[in-house]
């Protein structure tokens, strides 16, 4: 399969054409965005160096700070993203495969809820992965922000596809399957889609939806839909 890093762009677009999905996707965004950013200042105000601090103590407790708190964002982020989108932008996955006469996956909130749960427990090790070069670039500097970057949006892609792919089929070995043939999209489109998220907030907010749309719209690109089945 040849990677296409225009995915995310394309659902943005989608997305900024139906009006009516913007509340919802904005509010889960802001939810989950406000559990990152008050668990990231809450341990950069921990470990900020106290007044009396000077030389080079400061510098290094300051961007020991800065590095734990993005780290620390990004936990929060990668821990409750997934459920939040499986549970609140399932519809939306839904919505575009259904705008395009596709038949679409109907699970009760608590298969949607047990199948997005299973998903996570098979891509920790990836997200784990992700935490370690954020963590890792975080030591450089001002690359902290870049390694953040780019680890939200290879783990969001992730997720949306996982999504997207829920709303085909339930089964979470089949996902598991065809999230791997995607692997070169969520890397190219994580890469793509970093000029989104320097704008400051907003980009962060409209990030999921657009890539959640931009999965639905991929998976529809490659002609891969297939019979929907009931998970075992």
């Amino acid at each position: 399969m040849t990677a296409d890093p225009w995915w995310p762009w394309r659902g943005l677009r989608w997305w900024l054409s139906h009006p009516r999905w913007w509340l919802r996707s904005i509010l889960l965004m802001l939810v989950v965005l406000g559990l990152a950013v008050g668990g990231a200042m809450a341990v950069g105000a921990w470990i900020w160096p106290s007044e009396d601090a000077t030389g080079w103590s400061w510098w290094w407790r300051s961007g020991l700070a800065i590095s734990l708190g993005l780290v620390t964002g990004l936990v929060v982020w990668f821990a409750s993203l997934p459920i939040l989108i499986a549970v609140l932008l399932d519809a939306l996955a839904a919505a575009v495969r259904t705008a395009h006469g596709l038949p679409v996956a109907q699970p009760s909130l608590s298969v949607a809820l047990i199948a997005a749960l299973r998903m996570f427990r098979r891509t920790l090790p990836q997200r784990l992965g992700w935490l370690g070069v954020a963590l890792g670039l975080g030591l450089l500097g001002p690359a902290a922000f870049l390694g953040a970057w780019l680890a939200t949006a290879a783990v969001t892609a992730g997720d949306a596809f996982d999504t997207a792919l829920s709303a085909e089929n339930l089964d979470a070995a089949w996902r598991g399957e065809a999230l791997c043939r995607h692997r070169l999209d969520l890397l190219t489109g994580a890469l793509a889609v970093l000029p989104l998220l320097a704008i400051p907030v907003l980009g962060w907010l409209v990030l999921p939806p657009a890539m959640v749309c931009g999965a639905v719209l991929r998976r529809i690109s490659v002609g891969n839909d297939e019979a929907l089945r009931s998970p075992a």
